[in-house]
Parts: structure tokens; C-alpha cells; sequence
């Protein structure tokens, strides 16, 4: 197919840019904050024939009934975008599962148990959360933030962390890049995204693919992300002007489930050549990445969920300039 110039460029630019972005890329990422999330669970293991089903842990003494009990940590990491900035706090948008542990976790002991009646549903253990506290990753001496506001079905949360007095107003600037359009994306759009993946402080790129898949303006990108860049932002390059706008939030890959054999016990042998386990073994659900499959939160619906918590937000003293 031959490939001619048809003139004017389209909104946001389709190609790899010409001119210098970088300045631009290193002040927004000033606004870009890791995030680590952790809960406390206490968990309790059943034998595989005491019979204890679903509908029996309604009753707090049926713990009691527990082989072993024992507590654990679980974590999650991701990226956070400062929207406003007082003298004394700072509020972030990320995506919700980030900052989201399930108060109750049940491992199973038959793998078709969800289809069974709640009172059928034999229970190989509970894990019961007991707390959650999350910290920005570079900056533990703020202490922990707080969620003001969830929206579950878009995946997003708003997010508030306060400042001592002797920490500088440009030390947490909020992001300085325009929101934009992702309605005006277009099949192939360039595109930024900046995030925490594993930890790191990365600027990748994408394509956009299947723009204006819903209402809101979604989209699909060829990203390969990793765990830590969801809440990231996603920029793209105005084809008129060059200028960043930012065009959405990055917020997970695609991915299946599948099963996995999960010891369900501590019974360790020390072997001279290895680690012998001898505990019973349960079938666990985990979710296994598509890379390059990317999704998504568009802009619209980022502005929407702030719009909607506005006087929420102005009553804790953050005033949204821009959205």
C-alpha cells in the first residue's frame, strides 16, 4: 500500500515524535507517586475432612474448629498522580485495585465449588483481613494515606496524604500536563506511559488500538506492562501543536485464569538436596498476564469520577483547578 502525505496531522500524533519531549516527561513525573499497599490476613486451615462448608462461617466459633492458624502480609504496588496540592495535603488519583484487599478470602477444597449452594462449598481455609495501610513507596516518612472516595466498577480512587509543615510546596507539585481528549484518539496513536512497573521509575511507549471502544472514550494499547503501573498516566502528542496532553490512566493488562498447586501448610522436611514438602495440597486460582494487551481507564471517565466527588474533595481542602 503506498503511503502519501495527506496533509494536516491527526489530533494526537500517530508516529514516533520529532522534537525533545523529555523536559516535559521529567516534570510530570515529579507528580507520579509509587504507592505500596499491604493487609494483615489471619488465616485459618481446616482439616480436609472436618467438613466445614461456606455457610458454616457465619458462625464465629467455627474458627475455633481451625488445624492451624497463622498471619500473613500480602502487598501490592502501583502508581499514583497527584491532582491538587494544599500547604498541609495532596490528593491522588490511581486505579482502585491497587489499594483494595477483599475483607474475607475462602480456599476451597473441590475445584467446581462456586457452582455448588453456599451450604455445599467445603472450605480448605478462611483468611480473614484483620487491617490495610499504604504508604508512597519513596516517602514512608509521610506516614499512611488515606481513600477518600472508591469507584469499583471503573477502577479508580482518590487518594489523600498530609504533609508536616516543613515539607516545601514543590517538593509534591500536581501534574502539570492538560487532560485531553481520548475520544480524539485514533488507530495507531503514540503514546506515553509513565509509571512505577516493579518498582522502577519508567517512561515506555504504546499504540493505540480499538479507540472509542465505549462511551467513555477507551482504548487498548500494545503496552507491556508490569505490576506497578497501574494509576500510571498515559500521554499523547497534540498533532498540532506538540504538546502532551494526558489522555488517560494505565490500568491493567488482560489476562485469564487459571489453576496452580498451592501447598496449604508450613510441614517442611530439610533434605541434603532440597526442601521435602508433606502438607495437603489445594488447587489455587491465580491470574496469569497477556502482555500486550493493555487496558485502560480514559480521561473522561477519570474527570467524571473527580467532578463527582468534587465537594468531597474541596471540604478536605483540595480544589481541582483542571478537571
Amino acid at each position: 500500500m503506498l503511503l502519501v502525505d495527506r496533509g494536516p496531522q491527526a489530533h494526537y500524533q500517530t508516529a514516533f515524535p520529532v522534537q525533545d519531549t523529555s523536559r516535559e516527561l521529567e516534570r510530570a513525573f515529579r507528580s507520579l507517586k509509587r504507592l505500596a499497599y499491604t493487609a494483615e490476613y489471619e488465616t485459618f486451615l481446616f482439616a480436609p475432612g472436618a467438613g466445614v462448608t461456606e455457610a458454616d462461617l457465619v458462625d464465629p466459633a467455627v474458627l475455633e474448629q481451625a488445624l492451624e492458624r497463622y498471619v500473613e502480609l500480602d502487598s501490592k504496588a502501583g502508581t499514583a498522580v497527584i491532582v491538587a496540592r494544599g500547604e498541609t495535603n495532596m490528593a491522588l488519583v490511581t486505579a482502585d485495585h491497587v489499594v483494595h484487599f477483599p475483607p474475607v478470602r475462602i480456599l476451597h477444597v473441590d475445584e467446581d465449588a462456586l457452582r455448588l449452594p453456599r451450604a455445599q462449598r467445603r472450605v480448605a481455609s478462611v483468611s480473614i483481613r484483620r487491617g490495610a495501610w499504604g504508604v508512597l513507596g519513596d516517602h514512608p516518612e509521610l506516614g499512611t494515606f488515606t481513600v477518600m472516595a472508591r469507584d469499583t466498577v471503573n477502577d479508580l480512587a482518590a487518594l489523600e496524604v498530609r504533609l508536616p509543615e516543613w515539607v516545601p510546596p514543590e517538593a509534591f507539585p500536581r501534574i502539570g500536563v492538560q487532560p485531553g481528549d481520548p475520544g480524539r484518539l485514533s488507530w495507531g496513536s503514540f503514546v506515553y506511559v509513565l509509571g512505577f512497573p516493579s518498582g522502577y521509575a519508567m517512561v515506555t511507549r504504546a499504540i493505540v488500538s480499538d479507540p472509542n471502544r465505549d462511551r467513555q472514550g477507551g482504548f487498548l494499547t500494545d503496552g507491556l506492562w508490569n505490576e506497578g503501573i497501574s494509576g500510571g498516566a498515559i500521554f499523547a502528542i497534540r498533532g498540532d501543536t506538540g504538546d502532551l496532553e494526558w489522555v488517560a490512566m494505565a490500568r491493567a493488562g488482560a489476562g485469564t485464569r487459571e489453576l496452580r498447586l498451592q501447598p496449604g501448610g508450613l510441614e517442611f522436611i530439610e533434605e541434603d538436596d532440597g526442601v521435602l514438602y508433606e502438607g495437603p495440597i489445594f488447587a489455587e486460582s491465580a491470574l496469569r498476564i497477556q502482555y500486550g494487551i493493555t487496558l485502560s481507564v480514559p480521561m473522561t471517565t477519570v474527570r467524571a469520577f473527580l467532578d463527582e466527588h468534587r465537594v468531597l474533595l474541596q471540604q478536605r481542602g483540595h480544589t481541582l483547578r483542571r478537571y
